[in-house]
């Protein structure tokens, strides 16, 4: 048998956890430093046949990701999952668990088994102890879904002091990741950048080994940048990443279609263009689920380019989208067909303009200003007495005909009270919403 050797860029275990390598785990883990991904699957394919070690599914699982099988990647996580808990190493164990989650939603859409598999992340990492590396996951993970703000920004700050006593890089710069996009969601924008900055340099000066955390760092800097229009700040980091993101499939995709957004606005849709096709490339090469927010970017152009019919063939079959939203509703101004706004069945699609740092009650209005209706109520129904209110939220509004309907957004969502209006501190920009029955509300605010 070989000598058993610690392979830390893989598995970023601890001293006391020594999984079993092999000549061949090193020479692909060596393949996957260089992006080879094609030599890093037939090497840990062949470690796979000889032992079927957490170590080797792993690598598998990575080289996989890599080449754009996102779902098989999942599958071989999932296997590295199982083969880890034999092995009792919680962290790998996690990590594999924690990339499952990752791959689940954000790269396949399907946010029911992501949550799943974060619960069970958190069940396994929260075994390890307290006083463990471990327990640093297992704050971000309680900060994925914590609605106050206040409590979330403690549990980040709380991770990545972990992340930086046990020299955890991942912990560390994933927690002061999604630090940077609280602060910036909370009106403490250039604070927030400036730690998003930070977690690119580690990103791309590769001291990160997790193939979750890179890429959710990229992403969510991207995504701040469009949401504050940051168009100098993404510019350079373009540049500076241009390499590591040609590697990275899943960054290249969701990234160039937040910049393409980024373009788009700041008035260079040549460039703009330029992205957002790519993006769509990126995006039918193995996660097609989600090409939507390429395309929505790519319509938003195509409607600011006076071409409407592109546009409307681009957003087909994405009506209920929410961030479709103002570009469909730009789209039904431009060809005049104020009738749309009226339809009863397209309530929750107008509704859905809360996306992202707009208030509640704005969205409303513009409901009410599209739909012609001579009053409208809104009502936020918490399921418990606390502000801000717990996840998920129920929102109703009435028209003064009788028309009632109720909305529910079925992702977490952060929620603060600004003065007269609740404003909602989004996650993630994919939200979806889903009109519910009508029940018992509170008193209503009338939205004029």
């Amino acid at each position: 048998m070989p000598a058993a050797v610690l392979v830390e860029c893989l598995t970023a275990e601890p001293c006391h956890h020594q999984p079993v390598s092999s000549p061949l785990i090193e020479e692909g883990v060596a393949a996957l430093r260089a992006g080879d991904a094609a030599t890093a699957r037939r090497v840990f394919g062949l470690a796979v046949a000889d032992v079927e070690s957490g170590a080797a599914l792993e690598g598998l699982a990575e080289a996989l990701y890599l080449e754009r099988e996102y779902s098989a990647a999942a599958a071989h996580y999932e296997r590295a999952y199982r083969a880890y808990r034999r092995e009792r190493g919680s962290m790998a164990a996690g990590r594999a668990a924690r990339t499952v989650a990752w791959i689940s939603g954000n790269v396949l859409g399907d946010w029911v088994v992501q949550s799943g598999w974060f619960a069970r992340a958190r069940t396994i990492l929260s075994e390890a102890g307290e006083d463990r590396p471990e327990r640093g996951w297992v704050l971000l993970i309680d900060a994925f879904s914590e609605p106050d703000a206040q409590v979330r920004e403690g549990l980040l700050r709380e991770a990545i002091a972990i992340g930086r006593r046990f020299g955890d890089p991942d912990i560390e710069f994933e927690a002061l990741a999604y630090l940077g996009g609280l602060l910036i969601m909370t009106d403490r924008v250039e604070e927030g950048l400036v730690l998003c900055d930070e977690g690119l340099a580690a990103a791309c000066a590769g001291e990160l080994t997790d193939i979750a955390t890179l890429d959710a760092i990229f992403c969510g800097f991207f995504w701040a940048c469009e949401l504050v229009n940051d168009v100098p700040r993404a510019d350079q980091w373009m540049r500076a990443a241009a390499e590591l993101m040609q590697r990275r499939n899943v960054v290249a995709a969701f990234c160039r279609a937040h910049y393409g957004g980024i373009l788009t606005a700041a008035g260079r849709w040549d460039e703009a263009e330029a992205q957002l096709v790519e993006s769509t490339r990126h995006f039918d090469r193995g996660m097609s689920e989600r090409r939507a927010v390429g395309l929505i970017r790519l319509a938003d152009l195509r409607l600011r380019q006076g071409r409407l019919e592109e546009a409307a063939q681009l957003l087909k079959g994405l009506d209920c989208h929410p961030d479709a939203v103002r570009t469909l509703a730009a789209l039904y101004l431009a060809r005049g067909e104020t009738a749309l706004a009226r339809d009863a069945d397209r309530g929750e699609l107008w509704l859905a303009a809360t996306h992202v740092a707009h208030s509640a009650l704005a969205a409303v209005d513009m409901l009410y200003t599209a739909a012609g209706a001579s009053s409208v109520y809104a009502s936020l129904l918490p399921r418990a007495e606390s502000s801000p209110p717990p996840v998920p939220f129920h929102l109703r509004y009435a028209f003064n005909d009788g028309r009632t309907y109720e909305v529910e957004a079925r992702i977490t969502e952060v929620w603060e009270q600004r003065d007269d209006a609740y404003v909602i501190v989004q996650e993630h920009p994919s939200t979806v919403y889903a009109p519910r029955s009508t029940r018992t509300t509170s008193a209503s605010l009338e939205v004029s």
